[in-house]
């Protein structure tokens, strides 16, 4: 997904996700010897590069990339890519308006930094917050337009996102997931033309769509029919189901429900999903009796897709 959100990928064909040209790209390099102890694990892959396909990588991106480690008045002019290994470090005035990915450091607060960033950094593609402990979001995260990848994984702290998210009409992948304090998704991501992956975690319990006494997943999602791959929906305590419409998404290829205990079953006329390769479900042990391959009573109903329960 990075180095989709990044153009380093060759666009995918019809049948294909970026994730499947970039395992196949994967396994060409492990083929032709530039990568050792390569190993498929069905939706990721794990490799090794040898020492000296490092030092030439390094060699020749060390005008591109930066790793920001103290502070460094030096910082390349035309750096497009940065990593920060803390988040008081950098002189803000030295910021490059040109980036185009930044990785923010485990435990980030820094709030003027985020939103010197946010604000400067016009043509970003890639904005990686993962484990920061940020409450909020800079309102004006909307006119990052050339925005592809947000990633917001395990912000602890993160109660709201903006509703502006949803002029970001380049995004192809917005991870939500293991904020646990997130207390309602933002407005408008039905209107995420471009989404294609999309994880989720929240404490909503009921959405407008429903009565009070019911919750699932919100009927927005449908709007992301056309373009919607891969769907992570982590850790929902609080949701008991998914929709009827769910089968309607139909370029969806993977589906995965994590830490989903109250779900008993999935909706009718999966079979309707032709696009979906993998079902992944864990801590869902009637699942596992309903959908269990060749003996559950419903595994017909899903016998066309790779099921992996946990």
């Amino acid at each position: 997904m990075f180095w989709g959100a990044l153009g380093f990928l060759p666009p995918p064909k019809a049948s294909e996700s970026m994730n499947d040209v970039a395992n196949q790209l994967l396994h060409e390099l492990w083929s032709r010897s530039f990568l050792s102890e390569y190993e498929y694990l069905g939706g990721a892959c794990r490799f090794k590069l040898h020492d000296l396909v490092v030092d030439l990588v390094v060699y020749i991106a060390k005008s591109e990339f930066e790793k920001i480690q103290n502070h460094n008045p030096n910082l390349y002019k035309n750096v497009h890519h940065l990593i920060l290994k803390n988040d008081n470090v950098l002189d803000q005035a030295l910021l490059p308006s040109s980036l185009r990915s930044i990785i923010f450091p485990i435990g980030a607060n820094n709030e003027d930094l985020l939103n010197t960033m946010v604000s400067r950094c016009k043509f970003l593609r890639v904005l990686i917050l993962e484990s920061c402990e940020y409450a909020s979001l800079p309102r004006c995260i909307g006119k990052l337009k050339h925005l592809r990848l947000l990633s917001l994984l395990g912000n602890k702290y993160l109660t709201e996102v903006p509703d502006s998210i949803w002029k970001l009409q380049n995004l192809q992948t917005l991870s939500l997931s293991w904020c646990i304090k997130l207390q309602k998704l933002p407005k408008g991501l039905g209107n995420l033309i471009s989404l294609r992956v999309l994880f989720i975690t929240t404490k909503q319990p009921v959405f407008p769509e429903k009565e009070a006494s019911l919750v699932a997943l919100p009927r927005w999602l449908q709007r992301s029919a056309n373009s919607l791959q891969s769907l992570f929906i982590v850790r929902c305590m609080n949701l008991e189901e998914l929709p009827d419409w769910l089968p309607t998404l139909n370029c969806l290829k993977r589906l995965s429900v994590l830490d989903y205990p109250k779900l008993i079953s999935l909706p009718d006329n999966m079979h309707h999903l032709t696009n979906l390769k993998l079902i992944e479900v864990t801590r869902s042990s009637e699942l596992w009796k309903r959908y269990r391959p060749e003996v559950g009573q419903d595994w017909h109903k899903i016998s066309h897709v790779n099921l992996v329960l946990g």
